[in-house]
């Protein structure tokens, strides 16, 4: 007899979405734990190491994910990557992590019993799509039966196996109404991450075979001409490479961990999408809530 799948997450969560076209609708987040990126260069334009100093806090002494203080430099979800915050994180089979999301589901129900207004699951981190071999055991569970809309949120630069996307396929065509939203968020130089690692065409190509799927991309930016030529680098190189241009969505969030940070450009980032003819897109979840765990 097989061993049932394990995986490591660290936080369930009950939020609106805060970015993109799906941007105030009712979502259910796994923040899977690691990624294959730090973006140490995200709000750290020196690229000074996150050591706990920087970061205020030792993460050793906190036990609980939402003591944690709020992270104003690096990535703003090292919590769920970097090994220091590992004691935090928390393990689970299918089955287990199953139940436990249906719990934060409103009225226990994917569609509102009132508005019939849909409630999504987003599987973030991290990076999800590192759990490809997980993923399509999880959806196989009951609990998830009557769930329409995931949403995976992914720096799309992980390969997809032609397995895992056969399994995505099995899933939407197993009822009405499903779908995959592939929420891809490609990193820029001003993340640290190497160009040729971070900006991979043929993965974002591959997400399209998912039959009943959604696709668009969303980049973080400061306000900068540099900062906005990048994005049309990353976008031309999508398109050369077979994005069909007419399906392009294209938003741009100004840069900053926190919503003081964000707002300091936010008009100028505003105006150059104008310009540019990209969506601007703020982050509706730190407006109302501030960048705080388990928002």
């Amino acid at each position: 007899m097989s061993r049932e799948k394990t995986v490591n997450y660290s936080e369930i969560f009950l939020s609106i979405e805060g970015e993109g076209p799906y941007t105030g609708h009712s979502t259910v987040y796994i923040r899977f734990a690691k990624c294959n990126f730090t973006c140490q260069g995200f709000n750290n334009p020196d690229m000074v190491e996150i050591t706990n100093e920087v970061l205020g806090f030792d993460p050793a002494d906190y036990d609980k994910l939402e003591d944690l203080p709020v992270i104003s430099i690096g990535c703003d979800s090292i919590y769920s990557w970097d090994k220091r915050f590992k004691h935090l994180w928390i393990k689970r089979t299918a089955s287990e992590l199953a139940s436990e999301v249906v719990s934060y589901i409103p009225h226990n129900k994917w569609r509102h019993p009132k508005t019939h207004q849909r409630t999504i699951l987003s599987l973030t981190g991290g990076e999800p799509t590192l759990n490809a071999r997980f993923i399509p055991e999880l959806l196989s569970q009951p609990e998830f039966d009557d769930l329409e809309c995931i949403l995976i949120e992914t720096n799309c630069s992980v390969p997809l196996k032609d397995e895992f996307i056969q399994e995505l396929n099995d899933w939407t065509n197993g009822k009405a109404g499903r779908k995959i939203i592939w929420s891809n968020s490609p990193k820029l130089s001003v993340s640290g991450e190497d160009w040729n690692k971070a900006i991979v065409p043929s993965i974002a190509m591959k997400q399209r075979e998912v039959v009943n799927s959604e696709q668009y991309f969303k980049f973080v930016c400061d306000d900068s001409d540099a900062s906005f030529d990048e994005v049309q680098r990353a976008m031309d190189q999508y398109h050369l490479y077979g994005l069909p241009v007419e399906d392009d969505q294209t938003y741009i969030m100004p840069v900053g961990a926190i919503e003081e940070q964000q707002l300091d450009i936010a008009g100028n980032v505003a105006l150059k999408c104008l310009d540019r003819g990209f969506v601007f897109c703020g982050r509706a979840h730190v407006h109302a809530f501030g960048n705080t765990i388990g928002t």
